[in-house]
């Protein structure tokens, strides 16, 4: 790989210059002003970050400039992109030639932004023949190349895959190859690395850079993750509720940053301490659980397997094996791993929704899997779930005070009246406005979903909370409030908390231990203080080491310890 970014400004006229760019939906006194005179240059072959909130006005800069808004909205100013003038004036079939062949995108989800009934490789042929009028069998091969270009693995059996075939990490390497097909002059990455695990991430970032460094490709790069900041980018305009509020180099912004606003959301970003990343010491084994006594921990497993499609002489799946761990009432215990190492279906035992191949599982003292019918179901009363996007795990046909009274009118046998004013009582739990108990979830920030998934998840006062990913879709700020609001409320009702998560640095804040998941084998686990500075198993200290941090100088120190240890 490139050696790390170095952060200093690109010399030479500028690719692409943005001049008060404004984008405004709808009109007189209800007119929504996105976008409110930004102005900033891109130039060859830098990274400019463009970072904010939700509501900010980046992602919406970025897609105005490819010609990609609703109908609805109106543009102003000026983009002009060198050779090619100003892109806010284009008609729409100059902006076809230009989308995807001068300018590329790359979007958060991956799985959306292909084709799930066409293989990979007619994709990516796709890709190429729009743009260059490529014959089959050339675009077939160009195709491979690309694949080769990401460094996927097996790119000849990729070409043949279907989408949900690929891991997530998989999926964006082919999102990244299909933008590359053409030899874009400027890419736009929109939140590329969000929902990837740690080391996947890291991953990605080093391709990104490998287009700058070896192609000379210029990205605009949207995140609200700090830490991609300083790992990839050279300069950064931060924006808040459509205005650019500060610009500059990253090292500059990051370290001596000059807005208020820039201040508070670096402030607002979870710090890792300092580990140490070299070998483990000597004599020093951290690998398994210490159980708590029977009968004390809120959730004891022991030798737990699952293996999936194991049948007609199959091995199956191995997605748990022999893994041992449990959590003290009131605990919070950490459960981190790469995708695919088995925490989802940890948890998906634990609430009775995946049965266990070998092994015991036991939540209060009983079996999940040996329970059935209304047994079952008082069990998973006590077992309250947050998941990772809200906007999936609430009915989007019913209202706030609908979704969460539903646990309430399930399990117990409150009067309407009473349901009413629990429902009312929980809102105002977890910070929302009373005039939030009629809206639909679409009609809700992501920060505002996540608060009401939370309500209806201790409004039975559960024993044990699993929060599976709670917060990877939230900006910094909006995250560091649920992080707040989640330790407010187990420090009143006393809950224990499975806390799943890829971010190291969430867990390290709100975990009082953490257990490390490798491929469905517990590698380690101990005090959250001990595992996340002082990491005994190779594979945490590859994950230690691949979390991003915010200071540009130190991220650069990581990232070769990161590739050291990879190696």
């Amino acid at each position: 790989m490139s050696e790390a970014r170095t952060g200093t400004p690109h010399d030479g006229a500028p690719l692409l210059s943005v001049e008060d760019l404004t984008v405004t939906f709808g009109a007189g006194g209800s007119a929504t002003h996105a976008v409110r005179g930004a102005s900033w240059q891109l130039r060859r072959g830098e990274v400019l970050a463009v970072v904010g909130e939700s509501g900010s006005g980046k992602s919406v800069t970025a897609t105005s400039l490819l010609g990609l808004l609703p109908p609805t909205a109106e543009v102003g100013g000026r983009a002009v992109l060198d050779g090619h003038g100003d892109l806010l004036t284009l008609g729409p079939e100059a902006l076809r030639r230009l989308r995807g062949g001068t300018v590329s995108m790359v979007f958060q989800d991956p799985m959306s932004a292909l084709n799930p009934v066409l293989r990979i490789g007619d994709q990516l042929a796709e890709a190429v023949r729009v743009h260059s009028g490529a014959g089959r069998a050339a675009a077939r091969a160009r195709a491979l190349e690309l694949l080769r270009t990401v460094a996927l693995p097996d790119p000849e059996r990729r070409l043949r895959s279907y989408p949900h075939e690929l891991s997530g990490g998989q999926l964006q390497r082919v999102v990244i190859a299909m933008a590359l097909a053409n030899e874009p002059a400027v890419v736009i990455a929109d939140e590329p690395t969000t929902a990837l695990d740690v080391t996947v991430q890291a991953d990605v970032l080093d391709l990104l850079r490998e287009l700058t460094v070896r192609r000379g490709t210029s990205v605009l790069l949207i995140t609200h993750d700090m830490g991609v900041v300083a790992d990839l980018a050279d300069r950064v305009v931060v924006m808040r509720e459509g205005l650019v509020v500060e610009t500059g180099p990253v090292r500059d912004v990051l370290r001596a940053p000059q807005a208020q606003y820039t201040r508070d959301l670096l402030a607002a970003v979870p710090r890792l301490p300092e580990p140490e990343l070299g070998e483990a010491a000597e004599g020093v084994s951290r690998p398994g659980a210490h159980p708590a006594p029977e009968g004390t921990a809120v959730l004891d497993v022991r030798g737990l397997s699952v293996v999936y499609g194991a049948r007609w002489g199959s091995p199956g799946l191995r997605a748990l094996d022999g893994v041992d761990l449990h959590v003290a009432p009131g605990e919070v215990l950490g459960l981190v791993g790469e995708s695919g190492s088995g925490k989802s279906t940890l948890a998906g035992v634990v609430n009775g929704l995946v049965r266990p191949s070998a092994g015991t599982v036991r939540v209060g003292g009983q079996d999940p899997s040996a329970l059935r019918g209304a047994a079952l179901r008082s069990l998973r009363a006590r077992v309250g779930v947050v998941f990772q996007n809200p906007y999936s795990s609430l009915d989007p046909r019913a209202v706030v005070a609908d979704s969460v009274a539903e646990p309430l009118l399930l399990h117990t046998s409150l009067d309407a009246a009473a349901v009413r004013a629990r429902v009312a009582a929980l809102l105002d739990s977890v910070a929302l406005p009373a005039g939030s108990a009629d809206r639909y979830p679409h009609e809700l920030s992501g920060g505002q979903r996540q608060r009401v998934a939370i309500a209806r998840a201790v409004a039975l006062e559960p024993d044990l909370l699993i929060a599976d990913e709670p917060t990877s879709a939230l900006d910094v700020s909006v995250q560091a409030r649920i992080l707040d609001l989640l330790a407010e409320l187990r420090g009143r009702l006393g809950f224990a908390s499975l806390f799943i998560s890829h971010d190291l640095a969430v867990v390290g804040q709100v975990a009082d231990r953490v257990a490390v998941l490798h491929r469905g084998r517990l590698v380690e686990q101990g005090p959250a203080a001990d595992v996340l500075t002082r990491p005994v198993d190779p594979y945490t200290r590859r994950l230690v080491a691949a979390a991003p941090v915010t200071d540009p100088d130190e991220q650069q120190r990581r990232r070769t310890a990161w590739r050291a240890l990879a190696s």
